[in-house]
């Protein structure tokens, strides 16, 4: 049993791609639960899920309307305004549809994400010994690069100095195919275990990290990353599972 999982963010633009992306999953309908959820207050916008919903069979599906106030329209189609703000409240959404989550193991699946067919078959066999997160692919919708890195680190201080710190940092993966070790992911298309998540100091999705050597990082995904990586669990991406990005143009990624 799995659980999919998705924010709604009041995406009009992919929400007829995003239910395609679900319907073509390669995995029996009896053994799905979906979780859904938003923030939004938009009637229409509400109706249009609803209606997706009655057309929908599996295990089980949930439709949660929460109270927690979305940031502005611009924080989720325009790159880099009101990055804060938008950061702060993915977090909350994320700790509040993760108290609903039931099984072992969910996908988080973007809804601006069009799911691929082996989205689930593709990325539970990657799950092994220490695997605390395993994820798709797909590109980002700003620009041409892929949401994975490798976790680079420097010295905070000079090579010779006693205190040794170091500040992490996303760097680009140099060979992206087959099934490999990552450092960050994102959660556009990402397949995570509950009984790991559960041991992450709470709560378990932070917009910022607290540890004064995580760097750069920021966005809950990254910083689940890596505090997984601080607590011993891989991060494994299987280039085969590859999901398609569509911006607010309805331009696929």
């Amino acid at each position: 049993m799995i659980t999919i999982v998705t924010l709604l963010a009041g995406r009009f633009y992919s929400l007829e791609a995003y239910f395609w992306g679900l319907s073509i999953i390669d995995y029996p309908k009896e053994e799905i639960n979906l979780l859904l959820m938003t923030n939004s207050k938009d009637k229409n916008f509400i109706d249009k899920i609803e209606k997706k919903i009655g057309e929908l069979k599996y295990k089980s599906i949930r439709f949660l309307k929460t109270e927690i106030v979305p940031p502005s329209r611009n924080a989720y189609l325009e790159r880099g305004i009101h990055q804060k703000e938008h950061a702060i409240t993915i977090a909350f959404l994320y700790n509040e549809i993760y108290q609903h989550i039931e099984t072992e193991y969910f996908l988080f699946l973007e809804d601006d994400i069009i799911a691929p067919s082996n989205a689930i078959k593709g990325l539970l066999p990657c799950f092994g010994e220490k695997v605390g997160y395993v994820c798709g692919t797909q590109m980002c919708r700003h620009n041409t690069g892929l949401f994975i890195w490798d976790l680079g680190y420097k010295n905070t201080f000079p090579d010779d100095d006693k205190c040794q710190e170091k500040s992490y940092y996303g760097e680009d993966i140099k060979e992206q195919w087959g099934v490999k070790e990552i450092g960050l992911g994102h959660f556009g298309l990402t397949m995570l275990r509950k009984s790991i998540c559960d041991k992450i100091p709470k709560p378990i999705f932070k917009p910022f990290s607290d540890y004064p050597d995580s760097g750069a990082l920021k966005g809950c995904d990254m910083v689940l990353c890596f505090e997984l990586d601080r607590l011993g669990y891989k991060k494994i991406a299987n280039f085969d599972v590859r999901g398609l990005h569509m911006d607010s143009k309805s331009k696929i990624h």
